[in-house]
């Protein structure tokens, strides 16, 4: 394998994206990455991180099944970055790439491929509310494909650091009652 096709992951695995081993797949590096990726490729009026919208989306589900899907469903972008919609979808190869590390992740913490569709509904209604309260500067456009309504509650962004802490806490609250049921 050339150089070029692997990262150094935070915990230092020599991860290879297009080509991913699923033991390398590591819930701190998720958790780590997710936490310092910014969301709308960063133009929003305050940092909100991949990590932080993924928790989001988990607690608008009260099934742990549902909702361990909701904080796995952007997984595949600590490995590969959160590409906008807009972009992402002109970019064949990288939707081929991503759907194919994502699916390894979903099944690699016991779910079933593919992502149940309430989780895309709920991830347009997080998108809806975060362009409501996170983009100034987008007020009266609407976000390209999305007419979900927005969630009543206002955005208040995390840090990072407690971005990663919640994301990681999260994780292991719902693998413990997941697989409990």
């Amino acid at each position: 394998m050339s150089a070029l096709t692997w990262m150094c992951t935070h915990s230092g695995k020599q991860f290879y994206p297009l080509m991913p081993n699923p033991e390398l797949i590591d819930i701190d590096d998720i958790a780590h990455a997710l936490s310092h990726l910014c969301r709308w490729a960063g133009h929003v009026d305050r940092f909100y991180s991949v990590a932080e919208h993924s928790c989001r989306v988990a607690a608008l589900f009260a099934k742990p099944k549902l909702a361990l899907y909701g904080l796995l469903h952007d997984a595949a972008e600590a490995y590969l970055v959160d590409v906008p919609r807009g972009i992402k979808h002109t970019m064949r190869e990288y939707v081929v790439a991503e759907e194919r590390l994502l699916r390894m992740i979903v099944e690699k913490y016991g779910l079933a491929w593919p992502i149940p569709r309430a989780i895309k509904i709920a991830d347009n209604r997080l998108l809806a509310t975060e362009w409501r309260d996170l983009m100034d500067s987008g007020r009266g456009l609407v976000p390209l494909g999305n007419d979900a309504p927005p969630l009543e509650h206002t955005i208040r962004p995390w840090s990072f650091e407690s971005a990663r802490v919640l994301f990681r806490q999260r994780f292991d609250q719902l693998m413990e009652t997941y697989h409990a049921e």
